[in-house]
């Protein structure tokens, strides 16, 4: 019953009509992973049209009083603003911006017409067309567009197409400690692997880990499936 601006394409917007909701398994983890007496600050990298901020907000999720979305493609930045210009009295920051693990500079993301989510830094085989975007270091831009003397429980969202894994690992530890939630897709689990003892001391700062789809999950279980190049989005709780 909520008013919203999408674009048509073969996935996204075929998955918003026939569920009435986009990757709602993500609402369900914050719902059940917050507390009422805390406030938090959400953080979406790879914000695309606004759909988990505007569910979030529709859920009246009202301890999470911060949002803080990034979004670099023309197109999905202008419905990004229009879906999310009715909660004025929200505190909204929108950036046209990707982040990125090296120095900011400009560069092209490569876009799939068949799926809007499906936008990427990243070079694929299959994507042609493309757009020149800012982009600003992650560390760099954390810094600088959060009070992070102030920002104590950070809900980290991350959604960027093979990306997500060399960025979270790119951000100083310092600031990971502020993140109570971290929500992440898994796509690049050779970069993971390789990498997993630097990961593993990421994964040992929270005490909750979930899976989608498979649900709770152990330590051990997870670096199993990391190895075994699987596919998924990771959701991890600290107390």
């Amino acid at each position: 019953g909520t008013f919203l601006k999408t674009r048509v394409d073969q996935i996204i917007t075929p998955n918003i009509f026939k569920n009435g909701s986009w990757d709602y398994f993500i609402i369900d983890f914050i719902i059940r992973n917050t507390k009422n007496n805390i406030n938090y600050s959400f953080i979406d990298i790879g914000a695309n049209i606004g759909l988990i901020t505007k569910q979030i907000i529709e859920k009246n999720k009202s301890n999470i009083n911060k949002f803080y979305c990034v979004e670099p493609e023309e197109e999905n930045y202008y419905l990004l603003c229009q879906n999310l210009i009715q909660y004025k009295k929200k505190n909204i920051k929108k950036y046209k911006i990707a982040v990125t693990n090296k120095k900011s500079s400009k560069k092209k993301i490569y876009i799939n017409e068949n799926n809007f989510g499906d936008f990427s830094l990243t070079r694929k085989s299959y994507l042609e067309k493309f757009e020149i975007i800012n982009t600003v270091n992650i560390n760099e831009f954390l810094k600088n567009s959060l009070n992070l003397n102030k920002e104590k429980n950070i809900i980290y969202k991350s959604d960027i197409q093979g990306l997500d894994e060399i960025i979270l690992l790119t951000i100083n530890n310092e600031i990971i400690k502020k993140f109570k939630l971290l929500i992440i897709e898994i796509s690049n689990p050779k970069f993971l692997s390789k990498n997993y003892k630097k990961f593993e001391k990421i994964l040992e700062q929270f005490n909750y880990i979930e899976c989608y789809p498979d649900g709770k999950i152990s330590k051990a279980l997870l670096k199993k499936k990391i190895y075994n190049e699987g596919k998924f989005d990771l959701m991890l709780s600290r107390n």
